[in-house]
């Protein structure tokens, strides 16, 4: 039986003036709008399994938060959850909807605003069934967009394509796995925006037409800081890495061979719950000493009028990396982490199959690690989607990383244990298919 596909979305964007979060020790309000924030669905029928994939221009959510909008979503399409997922783009120029253990004492970090939350709530839901209202007969293919590295020192971001397009017919929908999440925008950004992401639908609409939908995603991505881009962290800078990654994602959709294409994937999904193990975070001395230490190189450079921008930027990272480590580790050391956390056992590993592609949706932010090491050992390559179903408090870096004490702009409890924990068990779960 032919597959159908939809995409809808609904804009979630705040009233202003608002607080915007993704960086720790900056006070930005916002008093207006660059360009919406949305809430887009992603609708995929064979038979009688409906898959739905939801992807809001957020930080994150906190997994009860994504667990009301699964079950708003499963009610409205009758659906099982097995074959839901919510997701965040990792958009740092948007309201506050969860809070961090690495930002507590930060005042300059807004707190979550219940309405709204609310508000985001009833919207992917909403945009969940308006996708399924007007989806269409499709065909279904996966394609790669390879990452690079510019002479200048830019990034060309890569993706894995998800393309839909009517048999025989133009795209009509699209959804794109970033490997870089949204913050090209900057700490001194005080628009809400959707960053780069914005750019890039835009461009495909121009490139495949209006009536195909775009649903952003992001995947494993922690350690891919493109704040240290030497692209003005502007506007202007997100435009140029959008409309890039656009143009070659157009180009790879226009190179696809019909055979290429399946009009009868089947579609399954599978999830399993799993306790992380905390990492042993560094004593509380040694972390205030780093952090002093990044403190004075920060001091030092700031102002100094022959440092690029890179640098000043890697600094600001730095210190977000190594204040962030102090007052978490003094949380979970002294136990007042707990009434977070207790939220965060157990948490959910799932993986939607469409016909032989498998999408691993993880929880929280991990390093591009964890992606390369599914990708590797799945044939053909599993592709992994972060922030889905909740986040993890902080990034899941790499061994290496945590053993030199850097744990990432959003240093949190789980470390990479944790990480090869989630691995293993998608790798378990796509083998018992």
């Amino acid at each position: 039986m032919a597959i159908r596909a939809g995409v809808s979305f609904r804009e979630i964007t705040p009233q202003t003036p608002v607080s915007l979060t993704g960086y720790a020790d900056a006070k930005r309000v916002a008093t207006t709008v660059h360009d919406p924030l949305l809430a887009t669905a992603l609708h995929i029928r064979s038979g009688s399994q409906t898959m739905i994939l939801v992807s809001l221009d957020l930080l994150l959510l906190h997994p009860h938060t994504a667990q009301k909008i699964r079950t708003g979503v499963s009610q409205a399409v009758a659906t099982s959850q097995d074959l839901i997922t919510v997701c965040c783009t990792h958009n740092h120029s948007g309201p506050a909807t969860a809070r961090q253990l690495c930002w507590l004492s930060d005042p300059t970090v807004p707190k979550p605003d219940p309405q709204y939350l609310e508000f985001v709530e009833s919207q992917a839901v909403r945009a969940a069934a308006e996708a399924a209202a007007t989806s269409q007969q499709a065909e279904f293919a996966c394609v790669t967009v390879e990452s690079s590295l510019n002479a200048d020192g830019t990034i060309q971001p890569g993706a894995t394509i998800l393309a839909l397009k009517t048999p025989g017919g133009p795209f009509i929908a699209i959804g794109a796995i970033c490997d870089v999440y949204p913050a090209m925008l900057d700490e001194t950004t005080v628009q809400v925006s959707s960053d780069f992401p914005h750019y890039l639908r835009q461009r495909l609409h121009q490139r495949l037409g209006d009536g195909c939908g775009v649903i952003h995603l992001t995947g494993p991505c922690a350690d891919k800081h493109i704040e240290l881009d030497p692209r003005d962290h502007t506007f202007d800078g997100a435009e140029q890495l959008g409309i890039g990654l656009a143009d070659r994602i157009a180009d790879t959709l226009g190179q696809i061979e019909p055979d290429q294409f399946d009009a009868d994937p089947l579609l399954a999904g599978k999830r399993e719950n799993v306790t992380l193990p905390r990492q042993t975070l560094p004593v509380a001395i040694n972390a205030k000493i780093k952090w002093g230490d990044a403190q004075v190189e920060y001091d030092r450079i700031k102002e100094a009028p022959d440092i690029d921008p890179v640098s000043r930027h890697a600094a600001r990272l730095a210190v977000a990396s190594t204040k962030g480590t102090v007052l978490v580790t003094q949380l979970m050391q002294s136990g007042k982490a707990e009434d977070i956390l207790q939220d965060y056992d157990p948490l959910e590993v799932q993986v939607l199959r469409i016909g032989k592609t498998a999408l691993v949706t993880l929880p929280g932010m991990l390093a591009s690690h964890y992606g390369r090491k599914l990708r590797e050992n799945t044939e053909p390559p599993a592709q992994a989607i972060c922030l889905a179903n909740g986040d993890l408090q902080g990034y899941v870096v790499r061994e290496q990383a945590a053993h030199a004490g850097s744990f990432g702009p959003m240093p949190g409890p789980f470390g990479p244990e944790a990480g090869d924990l989630l691995v293993e068990t998608a790798l378990r779960l796509i083998a018992a298919r």
